[in-house]
Parts: C-alpha cells; structure tokens; sequence
C-alpha cells in the first residue's frame, strides 16, 4: 500500500505576503492534479488537507469478510483493529448485522474515483460535494470505515441508531453529522475511530456470562 494519512489533526498551507515587511499571512491557494488537470480546492475542504506518513501493507489487517459488504476485501490499521471486531461483535449480539462497504483508501485511489465520475459527466464541483478531494479524505487515515448502504439511507435504518447510541463505547465517532461543521455534507454512514472519544458501555463491553 501506498502512503496513509497519520492520526494528528488537519493544517492549512500558509504563505506570507510581501514578506519581509510584517503584513498579514493569508492563506496560499490549495488545489489537487486529477488526471491531467488541476482544480482549486473549494470551502469546506480548503484548510482541512490532511498530513500524510508511509505506511505498508503490514500496518494494515483484513476485516473479516462476514463483516464486509458483498465478501469484499477491506483494509484498515492494525490500531483499530480489535476496537472495530469488539463494535461489530456487539452489535451482532445484539441483532444489528452492520457491514462495512469501504475502509482504507489512498489518496491515488480517491483520484480514481473521481476519474469514474468524470467520466460519467460529472464537474469536479459537482464531485466534492458528496466525495473528499484527494489528499482530503479520511479513508487514507486507516481509522475510517463507511458502513452498508453508504448513503442517505444509512440515516433511517437500525444500524444507524445503534451506532449513535453505542460507537462511543468502542472509540468510534460519527465524522460528519446532520448538524456539524457547516458546509460538510451529512455523512451518517461514515465513522472514525479516535481512543480519545471512547466511554464506558458497561452493557456492551462485559464478558459474555
């Protein structure tokens, strides 16, 4: 595998104005190179681009394959691992089946994306509105999992409210919620683990009798 966002927090690129002279930094522009074209990156995602480290392929482990949609082979960091089975093995126990349809995904796998619906005659504005820009995603952090079906209606089913109501135990949280940062589209399907979020579910996290 290629190289993988790292788990610290996103940094806007910064260039100085008539330096030297003590003025204001504002802000440089950011873009991304799709194919061969380049594209401003637009707000929300400007500011937001995420840092990068080299990971490979044995920083990564399989999810088991009852637990991915259609049998398909999903990647995520060996770090999330055991917190990600514990959150799917409860959630079983309790009659919720979540399937997990993406996890780890390069930023070279992002442009391919976005290659697709271009060629399905998609403007990259139209694109970024429901996919991060390369480089901005957080699929490449290794610690991000979309759950099955990957879209609006993730938000009406019971997957959805058991996760809202018991992911926390586990260390995942919801990344873009209906009422987060303004400008971000509501993701519900999309989660992230983060060990600082985690609670206590006494309930869920108990050795089974």
């Amino acid at each position: 595998m290629a190289c993988l966002t790292c788990c610290g927090g996103s940094k806007a690129v910064t260039a100085e104005t008539a330096a030297g002279t003590g003025a204001v930094s504002v802000p440089a522009k950011e873009y991304v190179v799709i194919g061969e074209d380049r594209y401003d990156v637009p707000a929300p995602w400007a500011g937001n681009r995420l840092a990068v480290e080299v990971l490979v392929y044995e920083d990564f482990r399989p999810v088991p394959l009852q637990y991915t949609k259609d049998n398909t082979s999903i990647y995520v960091l060996k770090a999330i691992y055991d917190p990600l089975i514990e959150l799917l093995d409860a959630a079983a126990r309790q009659g919720v089946q979540l399937e997990i349809s993406s996890g780890y995904r390069s930023a070279g796998y992002q442009k391919k994306i976005f290659l697709r619906m271009f060629a399905k005659g998609r403007s990259f504005e139209d694109a970024i509105r429901f996919v991060a820009p390369p480089g901005y995603s957080e699929h490449m952090l290794g610690t991000a999992v979309d759950f099955s079906p990957s879209n609006w209606r993730f938000a009406k089913t019971r997957d959805y409210q058991w996760l809202k109501d018991h992911a926390a135990a586990f260390g995942f949280l919801e990344s873009y919620p209906q009422y987060g940062v303004p400008g971000f589209p509501w993701e519900a399907w999309h989660w992230r683990y983060d060990a600082t979020e985690q609670t206590v579910d006494d309930q869920l996290t108990s050795p089974d009798p």
